[in-house]
């Protein structure tokens, strides 16, 4: 049997509801029409003049429990670093909800006459295939053990399956980093990629958009460990956090642009952390009116996420670390740009992985001479 243990309260009988009649542990739909009956239809339905044999529309569409043995726990989610899963685990159950009862729907209409066999057979096809590729997926995550990073990729794509899109869109965080600029022997304006080699004098400016209201943090930071906090900085542009959905902002502001000077040359990174709720972390280091550096450096240097194996027992939040330590300065998904015909990639774009409202990117330049 299917089951959800958790600590969180009631999530175990929540979780049975995702496939109640299908998986058996809710309540079955009673029948409007005894199946297995002759049933003459009359002129004005879709069957004018025939007689159909009703189906029994419980037993029509059936995924039977006993034979996946997963356990999916809102537990094992969280230690992967899928603190939110609750809400991606509503929206799966109301999504396998919602197919259950639009087949059982669509079966009683056929037993009333109102569709013809093939309307009928469309949909137990369709039904029938969603809950084979949601047990098959529901297996893979199972099978994750205690490997973090393939628990968080299977359970993002046994959200992507079973939620719809419009549905998916209401907890879909994305984000867009644009680095435009100059070379240092160049008056032409680009779009700068990560892993590039600028010389002293490149000017560079920064733009982030949020799709919805997000806390945004961009600090650099130099091959000397030196942090420069880009984004929230009142010094550089007036807007501060959160930044309302669809909207951007550019560092610095329009008419200006950021000069590499001649010091700290080498590798030169600048992390991009969104989150729908402020990082405590960031906010308690920034919360002076002067930060003080070490402080703002201990808390930048990478996005580490709760209860990873590497990182068994550390914080959610950005604490120090070496570049090879436990943590990770990613999180969340890379989306590949489709931009407009003539219109030059975005630098990146990334989304929340289902469960997690944080995304952590960074963007790194080899900085010459």
């Amino acid at each position: 049997m299917l089951s959800l243990r958790s600590r969180h309260g009631a999530a175990a009988s929540a979780w049975c509801l995702l496939l109640a009649s299908a998986l058996g542990c809710g309540h079955a739909y009673k029948e409007s029409v005894a199946p297995g009956k002759e049933q003459y239809c009359p002129d004005g339905t879709a069957l004018p003049g025939k007689t159909i044999l009703t189906m029994d529309c419980n037993m029509a569409v059936r995924y039977d429990a006993s034979e996946l043995s997963a356990t999916v726990t809102l537990d094992k989610l969280g230690e992967a670093g899928l603190k939110h899963s609750a809400v991606a685990l509503r929206q799966i159950d109301q999504a396998a909800s919602d197919m259950q009862l639009h087949f059982m729907q669509t079966c009683r209409q056929y037993n009333g006459c109102q569709l013809t066999h093939d309307e009928l057979e469309a949909a137990r096809q369709q039904a029938q295939s969603f809950f084979r590729v949601l047990r098959e997926k529901l297996s893979i995550v199972q099978s994750a053990g205690a490997d973090s990073a393939a628990t968080r990729t299977a359970f993002n794509e046994l959200y992507q399956h079973a939620v719809p899109s419009v549905e998916r869109a209401k907890q879909t965080l994305e984000v867009t980093l644009q680095v435009v600029g100059r070379d240092a022997d160049s008056s032409a304006t680009r779009v700068m990629h990560d892993g590039e080699t600028l010389r002293t004098g490149a000017k560079l400016a920064f733009d982030v958009r949020v799709s919805q209201q997000a806390h945004t943090y961009l600090f650099q930071r130099s091959q000397s460990g030196k942090i420069d906090v880009l984004f929230p900085n009142g010094g550089i542009v007036k807007a501060g956090n959160p930044l309302p959905a669809s909207t951007s902002v550019r560092l610095p502001p329009p008419g200006q642009l950021f000069t590499l000077n001649a010091q700290d040359l080498g590798t030169e990174t600048v992390f991009l952390a969104v989150s729908r709720e402020p990082i405590a972390d960031l906010e308690r280091a920034l919360a002076s009116a002067s930060p003080d550096q070490a402080r703002v450096a201990t808390v930048v240097d990478t996005l580490l996420t709760q209860g990873q194996p590497e990182c068994a027992g550390e914080t959610r939040g950005l604490e120090l670390t070496s570049d090879v330590g436990c943590g990770s300065a990613t999180r969340g998904l890379t989306l590949t740009p489709d931009p407009a015909a003539g219109v030059e990639a975005p630098t990146l774009v990334a989304r929340n992985a289902a469960g997690d409202d944080t995304i952590v990117r960074s963007f790194r330049f080899a900085h010459v001479q």
